[in-house]
């Protein structure tokens, strides 16, 4: 709570330099604007004195300093609290509500900074609407909010006027961390079918590797992505599907990525899927039973596949798919009873 505290101070203080900053902008507007009406010919013959130039720029600290002290605070808040997925603490669910809207405004500042300190405030930023969509309260009314940050994730940003150099938007970085994190973002605040498509090929390339593999699992991607696992996202439901065959083959992170798959939320989605199985494409549902396929074999799972009720529901599936198409299907269906049943 005491960090939390802190990064409140700091952003009080970083609301009112920029409100100090955007008042002497409008003063020094309005003097200049005086002057050349008083001394039009002097001013296009005479330079800008460096002391006027150093008046302009004179305060005590920096943005990007008070932004390199935001990510130090933001990073232990993370580590703290707002990381610990699957138990919602009480400051995530009633404070992040508080900072998102300042911390939301500083993300055209960040393309100035490096990685070191971009990556905790968009680690912040993903794991406040992590925890803000678990909980489903709040997430109304900070509609506006959410949406600007999936706005400026994807923007891209031209950090010199002069030379017009383009910086890639964030959920486009060159840095897999914020590259990952801000396309789990994305996905989390935008509506557009279009751009979360695009989205979800950007992780699925990541995730043709272990490391990227390994960072998926470490932000808890599984649990980012899994409210699009419903028959009524067809197209988005392929891709969902999609990541988890990837997740579900042989490599060092299948027992995190099963671990992660065994939970009530996941199995719920799941039982909801196949339970509408006339609506969803049997490629979909081909990916999914090899992922139940391993997690049947993992005792302590037997109890989720009894309480969401998908035992009945993959018997009954597997006893009515006649077509040859559905050959491959039905043998993981009938070997995930098999397995529970040993």
């Amino acid at each position: 709570m005491r960090i939390f505290v802190y990064v409140l101070v700091l952003l009080i203080v970083i609301s009112s330099q920029r409100k100090q900053q955007l008042q002497s902008s409008k003063q020094m507007t309005i003097s200049i604007d005086s002057a050349v009406s008083q001394h039009i010919a002097k001013l296009t013959t005479s330079p800008i004195k460096p002391k006027e130039r150093r008046k302009i720029s004179k305060y005590p600290l920096g943005d990007g300093q008070y932004l390199e002290l935001l990510a130090v605070l933001l990073g232990w808040l993370c580590d703290d609290q707002l990381g610990k997925i699957g138990s919602p603490s009480h400051l995530s669910s009633c404070n992040c509500t508080k900072v998102l809207p300042t911390i939301t405004s500083l993300i055209p500042n960040l393309h100035s900074t490096s990685v070191h300190t971009q990556l905790p405030i968009i680690k912040f930023l993903y794991f406040s609407c992590l925890q803000l969509n678990s909980i489903g309260k709040q997430k109304s009314s900070l509609t506006t909010t959410l949406r600007r940050i999936g706005e400026e994730l994807q923007k891209p940003c031209t950090r010199s006027s002069a030379e017009q150099l383009e910086v890639k938007p964030f959920f486009q970085s060159s840095d897999l961390h914020i590259r990952l994190l801000s396309s789990l973002i994305v996905l989390q605040v935008v509506s557009q079918v279009d751009y979360l498509a695009i989205t979800f090929d950007i992780i699925k390339q990541d995730l043709k590797d272990n490391v990227g593999k390994e960072v998926f699992l470490l932000y808890h991607g599984v649990a980012a992505i899994l409210c699009f696992l419903k028959p009524a996202y067809k197209v988005l439901c392929e891709h969902v599907a999609d990541i988890f065959l990837l997740l579900s083959m042989e490599s060092v992170t299948l027992q995190l990525f099963l671990n992660e798959c065994s939970t009530d939320e996941w199995f719920t989605s799941c039982i909801g899927l196949f339970r509408d199985a006339s609506n969803v494409s049997v490629k979909v549902l081909e990916k999914m039973s090899i992922v139940l396929q391993r997690l049947s074999k993992i005792k302590s799972n037997k109890r989720r596949f009894e309480q969401s009720q998908l035992i009945p529901v993959i018997q009954k599936l597997s006893r009515t798919l006649t077509d040859p198409d559905t050959a491959f299907l039905t043998l993981n269906l009938r070997s995930v009873v098999l397995n529970l049943n040993n």
